[in-house]
């Protein structure tokens, strides 16, 4: 695939520019270069500086071929594109195929890119029958699943996570309850029954609970926050990752309020579910068992 491109646009519509590995980038005045995927380049045995035979055809069905000087290698993380995708300049390509004030895509940036939907469905009505309207998610499909598959193991990972909080909240629950076993055997001899101990260690852990979500959720959210406006610099960490797609040596955080709170509900909720077992572990002992115990 050869497509024509303006250059200086491309850098604020893709990742092109950034993705660079090897020789140099398009300009306006770039004439017959050709800036190809990596993995392209290997599957044309050419590297940089090397020239590269172009055969196709033309707007107007004619026949067209041209030589292109191979000026410079991308590598965008995505193996299917970085195969077969090649750009010259747009002046160069109209030239080439003689297709002055025409083209085979409009692209559309957004700012909010959830809102894609949206704005497809209006472009949709927009646009006569013989032309298309299609999003990234449609496009670039193979990165979509990518992108289902890894936010599945992150639910994965975050789901140990909680597991773990979860047996360490019950740990120092379990020898909480355990080293005052004496002290709820005194209380179940003056007529404490298993009922109001229970309830005793409820009252317990949601006053505990309820105080170090208050502190520590105002805390945890401004982190978040900061670093999503001032996101960590981890210098170098793009070339060591570029063949994933990573093109910056910048690690935002996501401040969402929203998963900020279904966070907070969960570790809240798990509190509660971590003192039930010191319930039941308490409430086997007899009060007198209870009050000799050592």
């Amino acid at each position: 695939m050869v497509t024509g491109v303006d250059p200086e646009r491309e850098k604020v519509l893709s990742r092109l520019f950034s993705a660079l590995t090897a020789g140099t980038y398009l300009s306006s005045d770039s004439g017959n270069c050709l800036y190809a995927g990596v993995e392209l380049a290997k599957k044309l045995e050419a590297k940089v500086g090397d020239e590269v035979s172009f055969i196709g055809s033309a707007s107007d069905d004619s026949f067209v071929a041209d030589l292109f000087r191979l000026c410079g290698l991308f590598r965008t993380g995505s193996f299917s594109f970085d195969s077969t995708a090649s750009f010259v300049t747009r002046s160069y390509f109209d030239t080439l195929m003689y297709a002055d004030d025409k083209a085979s895509y409009v692209a559309v940036k957004l700012e909010e890119i959830e809102q894609v939907d949206k704005v497809k469905a209006r472009i949709d009505g927009w646009l006569p029958e013989a032309l298309e309207s299609v999003s990234w998610k449609v496009l670039m499909h193979s990165m979509v699943q990518a992108m289902e598959v890894d936010s599945f193991f992150g639910y994965i990972s975050i789901g140990l996570f909680f597991v773990v909080i979860f047996f360490v909240i019950m740990i120092f629950g379990f020898i909480n309850v355990s080293s005052r076993i004496r002290e709820f055997g005194t209380l179940r001899c003056i007529g404490l029954s298993k009922a109001r101990v229970s309830l005793l260690l409820l009252y317990e852990i949601f006053i505990l609970s309820t105080m170090a979500i208050v502190l520590a959720a105002p805390i945890g959210g401004y982190i978040a926050y900061y670093f999503s406006v001032h996101p960590m610099v981890i210098a170098g960490i793009s070339e060591t990752y570029k063949a994933y797609g990573v093109v910056s040596d910048e690690i935002p955080l996501s401040f969402d309020l929203v998963t900020i709170g279904w966070n907070i509900a969960v570790v809240y909720g798990l509190n509660f579910l971590s003192v039930i077992y010191p319930i039941v572990y308490i409430n086997r002992f007899e009060p007198i068992e209870a009050v000799h115990h050592v």
